[in-house]
């Protein structure tokens, strides 16, 4: 890419001043993908103690047309039993990346309690800004992967405090998330998807 192209998409995109994302706007909202799982119900209700709880989080940008991206979020949401599944090699925390073999992140299918994986999307236009200029441009980067999410968290925060609730136990409620943290984290292995 030349000086002159450079300079003509930094003209081109609107950035707001003293901030360290671009500017955006939120078209639209909705749930992408949702599954709950509540196998061993009602029996799992008369548990003594509480469910232990798993969450996994990641981010996914799609460009759709134009200067419109598309941001989803994953939220992957496991509930067993504490009493069941003691065998710390066996616990779904140190099963994260073994993810080719379903049965062995989730365990005993008798100690799952119940499961939550939703994924929410949200479009956002972000003018100016193309696909082929987002990897190594920071601002955008950030925009996508820290702000838009941002917006995003709270309705999908209140979508699984719903959903765990209405499946007949206790709410789950994430944790602020702090997403330029993930992004500082996985920077290396960002990739844009293009349609």
């Amino acid at each position: 890419m030349t000086k002159k192209n450079k300079e003509k998409i930094i003209e081109s995109v609107n950035i707001i001043k003293g901030s360290d994302y671009l500017d955006f706007k939120s078209d639209a909202q909705y749930i992408k993908d949702l599954s709950v799982e509540n196998p061993n119900s009602p029996f799992s209700f008369f548990a003594s103690e509480k469910p232990e709880i798993g969450v996994g989080i990641s981010i996914d940008i799609k460009h759709i047309h134009n200067y419109i991206y598309e941001n989803t979020i994953r939220a992957e949401i496991k509930a067993f039993n504490v009493n069941e599944h003691n065998n710390k090699e066996d616990n779904y925390y140190n099963k994260q990346d073994n993810k080719d073999n379903k049965d062995n992140i989730l365990g005993n299918s008798k100690d799952i309690v119940f499961i939550i994986d939703i994924k929410y999307s949200g479009l956002f236009t972000i003018q100016g800004l193309n696909p082929d200029d987002i990897s190594g441009n920071e601002l955008a980067e950030r925009t996508l992967f820290v702000e838009c999410p941002k917006i995003l968290f709270p309705s999908l925060r209140d979508i699984i405090i719903d959903l765990s609730s209405k499946s007949g136990y206790p709410p789950v409620i994430l944790n602020i998330i702090n997403f330029e943290e993930m992004y500082q984290n996985g920077r290396k292995n960002i990739i844009m998807k293009k349609k």
